[in-house]
């Protein structure tokens, strides 16, 4: 299961965000002559030290992700990049450091890496959140996915539940809640309609 940064915890400016590019190179020492460079992989991963100021619930909810959703902080997570608004891949490198600045506002402090690729349901994510979506029926473009992983349209029927549902057709944008029952969700794309995506509740 993939996992987001919680809707509920600040989304940005984070107080700060320092990234540098993780050398990826390996080089070797020929007997004469200068070191020879290669990459060993095509993209490089990002380490970042950010900080947020959270107050109140937020240090707690903070706390609960890092602990029991990310594994004391071992899974990967989405989450906006805040120079680019692109919805990444992160993981914390360690663990992370409270600051109090009185009793219920604190400075939250941990080294990130950004992860090189980015994933397939960027363009997907909730608007001005880092909330990934639960499935997504994109018409249009021909992309289907279920729980963060890519599917096919036939796969879609299956798809059940109640779900914040944004809908674009050829005349409008909705978005409001839906119970979807399976077989809503059709492999052939509905008149008029380019793109649906759900997003859990």
């Amino acid at each position: 299961m993939m996992h987001h940064w919680p809707e509920t915890l600040p989304q940005g400016p984070l107080i700060g965000l320092n990234l540098s590019p993780v050398d990826v190179r390996a080089t070797f020492e020929p007997e004469v002559g200068e070191p020879i460079s290669r990459p060993r992989t095509t993209g490089a991963p990002f380490m970042a030290d950010a900080e947020w100021v959270m107050v109140g619930a937020q240090i707690s909810a903070f706390e609960a992700f890092y602990a029991s959703s990310l594994g004391q902080g071992a899974a990967r997570f989405a989450m906006r990049e805040v120079t680019t608004n692109q919805l990444r891949l992160w993981r914390f490198m360690g663990t992370y450091q409270r600051q109090f600045r009185k009793k219920d506002v604190a400075t939250i402090s941990a080294k990130l890496m950004m992860l090189p690729n980015v994933p397939w349901f960027a363009p997907y994510g909730r608007e001005g959140l880092s909330t990934i979506p639960a499935w997504v029926a994109d018409y249009e473009n021909g992309v289907f996915g279920i729980d963060a992983v890519k599917a096919t349209a036939a796969e879609l029927p299956s798809i059940s539940g109640t779900f914040l549902v944004r809908r674009v057709t050829t005349s409008q944008v909705t978005e409001g809640q839906e119970v979807i029952a399976a077989g809503d969700i059709t492999e052939a794309q509905p008149v008029g309609t380019n793109l649906i995506i759900g997003y859990a509740i």
